[in-house]
């Protein structure tokens, strides 16, 4: 199927997909002038919807996304665990970061995810993946 998607179609975009360990424990905080702070991230919907769209790219004339569409995106990525750090400096936000787990073993393990068994494996996915716990 790639080869035939591949001879009639060509990109629209291109992006990257970066994975990062992250320690149980964070390490003390460097003498910064920037803080970061917990993100409850459906703040990005209402008072932080600015920082949002100035971190929004624009394709072929696209606006940021408005407060009605950034809140449809949370419920369509909120049905995963979702983390975030806000950056602040001089208590006004300069910048933010969302995190998901890597849950795709997971997903291939159950065969796509929407059954009895994916169910089971995603409420041990979120313990394996946060925990710490190690899948081999």
């Amino acid at each position: 199927m790639p080869e035939i998607v591949g001879l009639v179609m060509r990109p629209f975009a291109r992006s990257q997909l970066y994975q990062l360990d992250i320690p149980l424990e964070l390490p003390p905080a460097p003498a910064r002038p920037a803080k970061l702070l917990p993100l409850v991230p459906h703040r990005l919907t209402t008072n932080l919807l600015p920082l949002l769209a100035a971190a929004c790219p624009t394709w072929a004339d696209f606006p940021p996304p408005d407060a009605a569409e950034t809140a449809f995106l949370f419920r369509w990525v909120g049905r995963w665990p979702l983390f975030g750090w806000l950056a602040e400096v001089n208590q006004q936000p300069v910048g933010f970061i969302l995190l998901q787990p890597d849950l795709a073993p997971y997903l291939r393990r159950a065969k796509g995810g929407h059954n009895l068994l994916w169910r089971v494996l995603h409420k041990s996915a979120w313990a394996g993946t946060l925990g710490g716990v190690n899948d081999n």
